[in-house]
């Protein structure tokens, strides 16, 4: 009976940079860019992950954003900017 080793994949390192990188974007620009952009724009950085097409991509950005429109701002009323100053919007 032959042994074989198990050896584990890697993950891609495109998808490690996504999956690292889109909390740390969030974090970054929530207070410039305001919550529907940087949940948007995080989602869009995460999904970078997968190897998806850009349809699902679209669709699953809308869902979450919405969801967490629905979640954070009018479920628990955290006072947050939806649009930030970055894009111009004074409230």
């Amino acid at each position: 009976m032959r042994s074989e080793r198990f050896q584990p994949d890697l993950a891609p390192l495109r998808a490690f940079i996504a999956i690292l990188g889109a909390p740390i974007f969030f974090g970054a620009t929530i207070r410039g860019l305001g919550f529907l952009p940087a949940v948007a724009l995080t989602t869009l950085l995460a999904s970078l992950a997968a190897s998806s097409r850009l349809s699902t991509i679209l669709l699953i950005t809308a869902g979450i954003t919405v969801f967490c429109l629905l979640v954070f701002y009018y479920g628990l009323g955290l006072p947050i900017r939806l649009l930030g100053p970055w894009l111009g919007m004074l409230t």
